[in-house]
């Protein structure tokens, strides 16, 4: 396993190639508004018309300019490729939007390496501002052969921080659970997983299914608590953690951020 720039992965002889959701969705999503607003507008009389188009007209707008931004990323909105040789994940794979920071990589996994994939739902009941969020979270683990380097875990971890620094929150789209399991969060790519999976399964073992079911914050003692919101923030769920660690702690936000980048600081050489 080794990290290349993205000019080193090899596009003739690849043959799955999995997507983020089309930048040609979000132009549809805007021309429909488009209409609404066009609608609105075809009666010529009152200002409260043309007051009124201006509802519909700023989505649109707002749609046709998130289109824009995912056109232009669209080389490097792929997460995952299969080839003969093994299997390329792209560290930068950032849900089609540009993230500032340490630039993205391919991490190549040669096919020995790879022990077997295996679709993963991740299920947590949280409390939220109004009651208990429901999250469900489709991932696709990659169970390998050899531990994860520690030159792969530093880059991941930059990515990661990277998220954070753009105020994203959610599942990274690349995580190191273990030593010897990745796992990608893919509930957005396309195909869905039953079609990758059939595809993958050609070239590598497919292992069985298998839900992660996270326990209820309020059935947690106090160091469980406190080690849920680690493994929150290291997920990547950095508003549930920032929510549940301004109860925990008693402390603002900001110090719960420090708190949380104290305690989980990588040990391993950078």
């Amino acid at each position: 396993m080794k990290l290349i720039t993205l000019d080193q992965v090899p596009s003739h002889h690849l043959v799955y190639d999995f997507r983020d959701v089309s930048w040609r969705g979000l132009i549809y999503v805007g021309l429909a508004f488009s209409g609404m607003t066009a609608f609105i507008l075809l009666p010529k009389g009152s200002g409260l018309s043309r007051q009124a188009a201006w509802i519909p007209l700023l989505p649109a707008l707002l749609f046709f300019l998130l289109a824009l931004v995912r056109r232009k990323n669209a080389g490097q909105s792929w997460l995952l490729k299969s080839a003969p040789e093994g299997l390329y994940i792209h560290t930068g794979y950032s849900d089609g939007f540009a993230l500032t920071g340490a630039p993205g990589a391919a991490l190549f996994i040669p096919a020995e390496e790879v022990a077997g994939l295996a679709c993963v739902l991740e299920v947590m009941r949280l409390p939220y501002r109004f009651g208990i969020t429901r999250h469900h979270v489709s991932c696709l683990d990659v169970s390998l052969t050899c531990p994860v380097p520690d030159p792969v875990r530093a880059h991941l971890e930059e990515r990661q921080r990277c998220f954070r620094q753009a105020g994203k929150t959610g599942p990274f789209p690349v995580r190191v659970e273990t030593s010897g399991l990745l796992r990608l969060g893919w509930g957005w790519v396309r195909p869905g997983a039953k079609e990758t999976v059939q595809q993958l399964s050609e070239r590598h073992l497919i292992l069985s299914p298998r839900n992660v079911t996270y326990p209820d914050w309020d059935a947690l003692d106090s160091l469980q608590q406190a080690l849920y919101l680690n493994a929150l923030w290291r997920m990547g769920m950095t508003t549930e953690c920032f929510f549940l660690g301004r109860q925990y702690y008693r402390v603002s936000t900001a110090e719960v951020r420090r708190r949380m980048e104290e305690r989980n600081t990588p040990t391993h050489p950078a």
